[in-house]
């Protein structure tokens, strides 16, 4: 093709055509640009092409790990229910000066249980460092800043940070003091040394409403996050068109 191109600009000069010479060089000019913008676009286009594809792998394994989070938020909210019951149980015992239950056996062993979601994040980390400019939709990319560092920031560090210094600080001084774990092997429960003395005892009083009112805190905020990132897990699969 060149051999041919070169072929005819000699032929002008040798016949000594230089208008049309001109006219011909700007032609291939022309049409050698047109050439390589083709290229670029063909490259542009496949590049963006490799980039797309990057960003639905990218958001794929984040809707892994939202999805397990909404589970285990799930899980984590049922739980920690469960043990406001078991609080409010040895609570209205008390206060109502109840004889003792043998419900109250499991109440008691659940005192110093709650539990702090794991809620996984390789996969943003991993959007991080790519960059979160890799995300065409700006409002997806403001939903998964807002879970991430944001809602999970909230429940991880601020109630569970919470509920783990009250444990270490409290609720372990008042298990000691005053109850006793069964030693038998496989026996989950938990005896008052003196369940009347708790009766009049105000320390423990207050310290039930205090861990009730944590408790019942930290259970608000995880189902406020949970749905936050239920919002998210649907946003991703509108965003993946599944």
């Amino acid at each position: 093709m060149i051999k041919f191109f070169r072929h005819i600009r000699h032929k002008l000069i040798n016949q000594n055509k230089m208008g049309k010479y001109f006219k011909y060089a700007i032609g291939e000019i022309l049409l050698v640009m047109i050439g390589i913008l083709l290229a670029l676009e063909v490259n542009n286009w496949n590049e963006n092409k490799k980039l797309k594809a990057e960003e639905i792998k990218l958001l794929k394994e984040l809707r892994k790990d939202v999805a397990f989070s909404v589970a285990e938020l799930d899980t984590v909210m049922v739980y920690n229910q469960k043990t406001v019951t078991y609080l409010k149980q040895i609570q209205r015992h008390l206060v109502n000066d109840l004889p003792y239950s043998k419900v109250l056996d499991t109440a008691f062993a659940n005192l110093d249980l709650f539990h702090v979601p794991y809620l996984p994040k390789t996969s943003y980390e991993t959007l991080k460092v790519k960059g979160m400019d890799r995300l065409s939709n700006d409002s997806l990319k403001a939903k998964i800043i807002n879970v991430y560092d944001f809602e999970f920031q909230r429940i991880i560090d601020d109630y569970g940070a919470w509920e783990w210094g009250f444990s270490q600080n409290t609720t372990q001084r008042m298990m000691v003091g005053y109850i006793r774990r069964s030693n038998e092997w496989g026996d989950e429960t938990a005896k008052p040394n003196n369940y009347e003395a708790l009766k009049s005892n105000a320390e423990f009083g207050n310290f039930l409403n205090v861990l009730i009112t944590l408790r019942s805190d930290h259970i608000n905020a995880i189902q406020w996050a949970r749905q936050r990132v239920h919002d998210l897990h649907l946003m991703l699969n509108k965003e993946l068109g599944q």
